[in-house]
């Protein structure tokens, strides 16, 4: 009897009431305190009493080692979630995530299955997991500890996978990191093709590469949610933070940081002409680096064709010794290549030339309202005089250029306001 209570009450379980119908000898009469935990140690399935017919719990009698030893290892085992492999340095279900993601059948569902949700749980700690991806599977997510303390490494070598690769699930909690192997061409950290995939709490991270690296690497006609992400790429002769090659994208608090490349990509997105997705991005703060020697390039956010909003976002590219874009937009069709700049900061520096926000003669049209756009050569460009380009409520931090730009209520660096002209 007092067995019960302590098995029970060290998993945290609390009592549950005496209804005297699960064994004829256990009742309030002759158990008054204990009757409630000897029911519910049977409802659970650690005992089936010591009879069948009549059934009988038998609350007096001595309990052997051997029986004690599997009272315990069932308490101890049903209070462990199903469909849920723990991932763990030690003690865990495995000890390797791609390890856990590919035996889903022992513990998650068969391979027939591709509905059914699971869990990876991984525990805090560093696990590296090679050269080969660990391929997500459609509604099985993978949860770290937290960003700081569960860590996804490995050296993929690939331009069409990454260290993680996204399937219709969610990431959250850890860091992913693709080191390369320092001759490897590519490190991707995370990439997703033609899957509904969620990021969250999460940090990517790709170097270590002698060519191109890709925090994030999206394709395909799949759709990612990113909330609370951070996405960093090494140098390289490209380095791309996030990289969406005619994906949909949602952003909201993402950080994107690239080390010094010979082309340094921030925000990258790219799509063919017949195929114009939307993107929409709150509170993202990227930073592109170039390299400061040779002829190299800054884009903080390069855009071909895709129809952006962008609020509360910061763009700043440096270091590029030819030019350095904050804003980069160019070759619209069938009505893609539209921005629309809502309290966006463009700060951008360096190279023979500098632009905040810059139209090609190619690039559609962009509205700008409640922004500060700073540039060394131009804060706004336009070289589409077909395209409407207006700014209203700026403060333009730079010399505007020739185009079709209509501003209305905006001042320059000196606060001098210009109500229905640029400055």
């Amino acid at each position: 009897m007092v067995m019960a209570v302590v098995l029970l009450a060290g998993q945290g379980y609390a009592q549950w009431p005496c209804t005297e119908t699960v064994f004829t000898d256990v009742n309030n009469t002759t158990q008054p305190l204990f009757c409630g935990w000897i029911e519910r140690f049977s409802t659970l399935g650690i005992t089936g009493g010591c009879s069948q017919a009549p059934p009988l719990f038998c609350p007096e009698n001595p309990v052997t080692r051997g029986q004690m030893a599997v009272f315990l290892s069932t308490a101890i085992e049903i209070k462990k979630p199903g469909k849920v492999a723990v991932v763990a340095k030690s003690g865990g279900d495995y000890d390797n995530p791609a390890a856990a993601m590919s035996d889903l059948a022992s513990w998650c569902r068969p391979a027939s299955d591709t509905t059914t949700p699971c869990l990876v749980k991984i525990m805090p700690g560093e696990y590296d997991i090679g050269s080969s991806s660990l391929q997500m599977q459609n509604a099985v997510d993978i949860e770290g500890s937290g960003v700081r303390v569960t860590r996804i490494v490995g050296t993929v070598d690939s331009n069409t996978s990454g260290l993680v690769r996204g399937a219709g699930a969610e990431i959250r909690d850890l860091t992913v990191e693709n080191r390369g192997n320092h001759a490897a061409s590519n490190a991707i950290a995370i990439y997703n093709d033609n899957s509904w995939f969620y990021i969250k709490n999460v940090s990517a991270t790709a170097w270590g590469a002698t060519n191109n690296h890709y925090g994030i690497y999206l394709t395909g006609n799949g759709i990612t949610y990113m909330d609370n992400v951070s996405a960093f790429a090494g140098s390289g002769v490209n380095g791309y933070g996030i990289y969406s090659n005619a994906a949909l994208v949602s952003m909201t608090n993402v950080d994107v940081y690239t080390n010094p490349s010979t082309n340094s990509y921030g925000l990258y997105f790219y799509t063919p002409d017949n195929w114009i997705p939307g993107i929409e991005m709150s509170r993202v703060n990227v930073v592109a680096r170039g390299d400061m020697s040779g002829n190299t390039y800054s884009y903080g956010i390069y855009n071909r064709n895709f129809v952006i909003t962008m609020k509360d976002v910061k763009a700043t590219a440096w270091g590029g010794t030819v030019y350095n874009y904050g804003i980069f937009n160019t070759e619209a069709h069938y009505g893609g290549g539209r921005l629309t700049l809502i309290d966006v900061v463009t700060d951008v520096r360096d190279g023979s030339q500098s632009f905040g926000v810059f139209n090609t003669n190619t690039g559609g049209d962009v509205t700008i309202d409640h922004s500060v756009v700073k540039a060394v050569t131009n804060s706004v460009r336009n070289d589409n005089v077909s395209a409407k380009f207006y700014v209203g409520a700026t403060k333009l931090d730079g010399v505007t250029t020739s185009g079709t730009i209509k501003c209305a209520g905006v001042h320059d660096a000196n606060y001098n306001f210009y109500a229905t002209s640029c400055p």
